[in-house]
């Protein structure tokens, strides 16, 4: 509570808890959030997936997943240093050997738990832990709206009417889920088949089109994948159509220009990432800062992460930026595309892709004070 009280009386009333709170970590570097990748090997082989392995492939890389032992220690010490929210990912989260053991540990430690899954492996053992210990959601990842879908993004058509009957036994079973949605040029033509199955379960769509660059997803592969915003923008039309019909859309927000140096999210400020090989990260979409855990402890590494974040500078093109609704504001998407911190990605900056356009909105905020309507 006390970091509440340090500044419950400089933030506007109309803030939760959770923003006061995460407000208060940032300024502070309190580590607050911990996604923990507990493995790496996944059932379905995406091709634009940053970390997927099957149970052969690490065996011919001689290497181990690390066990319950290990993220026991992990999570003691996140306690010990006033962790409340942690997540778990992959791979697949839920094929873990360990799973059911680590998740109900961390359960009866009292963390707010979130997980990150396809949706696919949700065995009954785990269903049972999930009812007895309820995560706070499950953001269930979908990769289209068919077997034929399925069989091309993931290599396993069969396993789409696994995932609906997966998403009722969640609905049914009271278990917080959201579902997420990457779309690409193999599914985006399903985006409004899966957004209607979540209207049917009543929970949570969100969807985007940004495919974050890595070792495995190269820019011919994010190329191959990628739609366009044109796309992008006809499907969201789509979806308010279905949900909103009728409904005038609201003006879209203006970040406003700030004084703070470095990055402005949350990696590395009150939030950071464990791999499967028990390295700290920033977060996971930025692989250049590592400190093992294996050799120091979490506490150490965090206090190295906070010295690496503090380094990295801000794009300043960007702060306060009209546009910044509109675009991808993760930096470690922009450093992988241009390769530097100060650059905006021609990728993800809608005033490098949409000049004319951009240049429309300025003349209307300029005459209006405000942005105008969402186009969908």
């Amino acid at each position: 509570m006390a970091l509440y009280d340090t500044v419950k009386n400089s933030v506007d009333p109309k803030h939760s808890f959770d923003e006061v709170l995460t407000y208060a970590s940032r300024k502070s570097r309190y580590l607050l959030r911990v996604l923990l990748e507990l493995s790496p090997v996944c059932n379905f082989s995406c091709p634009f997936c940053y970390v997927r392995k099957s149970s052969q492939e690490i065996l011919e890389e001689g290497k181990s997943i690390l066990r319950f032992s290990y993220w026991k220690g992990v999570l003691d010490e996140l306690f010990e240093m006033g962790v409340l929210y942690v997540g778990f990912t992959g791979g697949e989260c839920m094929l873990h050997p360990d799973f059911i053991e680590i998740y109900e540990y961390a359960a009866k430690k009292g963390f707010f738990i979130y997980l990150i899954s396809n949706g696919s492996c949700l065995t009954e053992g785990i269903l049972d832990s999930l009812k007895k210990y309820p995560p706070t959601n499950i953001s269930v990842t979908v990769y289209g709206g068919s077997e034929e879908t399925y069989q091309r993004i993931c290599g396993k058509g069969e396993y789409y009417n696994r995932l609906k009957a997966n998403l009722q036994r969640l609905s049914k079973a009271h278990i917080p889920f959201s579902v997420q949605m990457t779309v690409s040029r193999d599914n985006v033509n399903d985006v409004s088949e899966v957004f209607k199955l979540c209207r049917h379960l009543d929970v949570r769509f969100g969807c985007a089109n940004t495919l974050i660059s890595c070792e495995r997803c190269t820019e011919e592969i994010q190329e191959a994948n990628r739609v366009s915003d044109e796309e992008y923008r006809d499907m969201m039309r789509l979806l308010h159509h279905i949900d909103n019909k009728g409904v005038t859309p609201s003006p879209m927000p203006v970040a406003p220009k700030t004084n703070l140096s470095g990055i402005t999210c949350s990696a590395g400020r009150s939030s950071a990432f464990i791999n499967h090989e028990g390295m700290m990260l920033l977060c996971v979409s930025y692989q250049e800062m590592r400190i093992s855990t294996l050799e120091h402890t979490v506490y150490d590494c965090w206090r190295e992460i906070v010295k690496a974040a503090d380094q990295i500078p801000r794009i300043e093109e960007c702060n306060g930026c009209i546009h910044g609704a509109r675009c991808v504001q993760c930096f470690g998407a922009h450093y992988y595309d241009t390769g530097n911190y100060t650059t905006p990605s021609p990728n993800l900056c809608f005033k490098r892709k949409h000049p004319e356009e951009a240049a429309r909105i300025e003349a209307y905020y300029a005459e209006h004070g405000v942005l105008p309507p969402a186009e969908f």
